[in-house]
């Protein structure tokens, strides 16, 4: 997954205290984005290890500490428990979390059409519920993608006891504002699952959240999609760089509006198996494309086209979906990465 916006990052060296106090001690580097941050595990005397991310922009903190004023029960958005300053850079500490989305996709292309479009619809509904309630926080998150959902321990202690697990968005780092956010360059965010829209710069609001969604759930069906050899060449050559980068932006964007204006089976033979791609998906994303920007996203058809009842409360159905995910999807992950957390 190809994401521009790369910037030089400070680092943090093993064995290196954040501060005297709360005392986190830098244990490893986990993670390092393309951004310039990197998240570190750490300890804390008498505490579970944490994960540390550092540096964060404003912005970034900003979002984070308005999801938590604002919804501190938001699903899926993984809370901060505490934030800091060192040596000119923030940083903020959240729970340690397992692995991102990528390694169960990778799992789930041996698995038969129907029961795999049961686990990639459930984890659908769950994003879904998700970014509404990032959404009603008037943030968007801008880098949907599967590097920036990663599964870990839900909070809520009923669902502790028999659903333990959840996927969680992570890495704000291109959040904004919205209604009202700074204008975004098309450069920023992941180019395989921006929105179409979002390549031509500007503000982002929901409905970008929600295509990207849409080109995520694709992904995780059907595997690679047809132009994730362009972003890889891209970025083996360094196209991500000056004029480069806009070019590189609009052949993705081309790629994007053929499926759109012409189908998966425009791509030919080679690409023959995206056609397996459910109806119900590609709905999704025509309702994502068809719905006039000034509107609020109708979050309950969408979550209808990925399976959801017609009517069913939320509550009700992230429960359900909890249980699933806990019963059939936490299984096909790699238990040593859940016992991390």
């Amino acid at each position: 997954m190809v994401r521009s916006g790369a910037k030089p990052a400070k680092v943090l060296l093993d064995g290196e205290y954040l501060d005297k106090s709360p005392g986190y001690r830098i244990d490893v580097e986990i993670a390092r984005g393309n951004t310039g941050a990197a998240v570190y595990r750490a300890e804390r005397a008498g505490f579970e290890d944490v994960a540390v991310k550092y540096p964060v922009t404003h912005s970034e903190l900003g979002a984070l500490k308005a999801i938590r004023s604002r919804s501190p029960d938001c699903p899926g958005v993984l809370q901060m428990t505490s934030s800091g300053t060192y040596n000119g850079g923030l940083y903020v500490v959240m729970p340690m979390l397992g692995p991102c989305l990528s390694k169960l996709f990778e799992r789930l292309l041996d698995m038969p059409p129907a029961d795999r479009w049961t686990v990639v619809s459930t984890v659908g509904r769950m994003l879904l519920r998700s970014l509404e309630g990032i959404h009603r926080c008037g943030i968007v998150h801008c880098d949907v993608q599967p590097n920036n959902i990663l599964v870990g321990k839900v909070n809520d202690a009923r669902a502790k006891k028999n659903a333990p697990f959840r996927p969680f968005f992570i890495d704000f780092g291109c959040a904004r504002s919205f209604p009202g956010g700074l204008p975004m360059d098309g450069r920023w965010g992941s180019l395989d699952f921006n929105s179409i829209r979002s390549a031509g710069g500007g503000e982002r609001d929901p409905h970008d959240d929600l295509e990207s969604l849409g080109w995520v759930l694709c992904h995780a069906f059907a595997g690679e999609l047809p132009w994730f050899p362009f972003t890889v060449h891209a970025w083996e050559v360094g196209m991500w760089k000056g004029e480069a980068v806009d070019a590189a932006c609009r052949e993705v964007q081309q790629a994007k509006l053929q499926v759109r204006c012409r189908g998966w089976s425009s791509f030919g033979p080679s690409w023959a198996h995206l056609e397996d791609i459910p109806e119900q998906l590609s709905e999704y994303l025509r309702t994502c494309w068809t719905c006039p920007r000034g509107r609020a996203p109708d979050y309950a058809v969408l979550a209808e086209l990925l399976g959801a009842p017609a009517g069913r409360d939320a509550e009700d159905m992230e429960e359900a979906d909890l249980a699933f995910f806990n019963e059939e999807v936490v299984p096909l992950l790699d238990l040593a990465d859940l016992s991390l957390m």
